[in-house]
């Protein structure tokens, strides 16, 4: 991951405070390895899941599924809505192929699911 990365999705999780936007650093080691950014959409029930990476390095040693897991757990406690979107890069194979196995659902729209959590 590099900086860039970092200070692009800071920049959106403000442009997106006014739903309440929350972005959280995923480390390894004290080293940051990734983020999520999510926020509210009230009008839809719905927690939206914008942004997920894991660095290139970190990638297939299971952080992914980890960060994932306490995040869903995260927003089923706090109760707020039913939902959650995800959104992914249409031709990002390995992004769909990871939610689909993280979540049992399929994707069938080419580029966002609901889900239950």
């Amino acid at each position: 991951m590099n900086k860039n990365t970092f200070s692009v999705t800071l920049a959106r999780a403000y442009a997106y405070r006014t739903l309440a936007s929350k972005t959280r650093f995923i480390y390894q080691d004290l080293v940051p390895i990734g983020l999520f950014l999510y926020y509210d959409v009230p009008s839809e029930n719905a927690y939206v899941l914008a942004e997920f990476f894991i660095g290139d390095s970190y990638q297939g040693k299971s952080y992914g599924t980890q960060a994932l897991k306490m995040l869903l757990k995260q927003l089923k406690d706090e109760k707020r809505y039913p939902y959650l979107r995800l959104f992914y890069i249409k031709t990002n194979q390995a992004a769909k192929q990871f939610y689909e196995k993280e979540t049992g659902m399929k994707m069938r729209l080419s580029w966002n699911i609901s889900f239950i959590i």
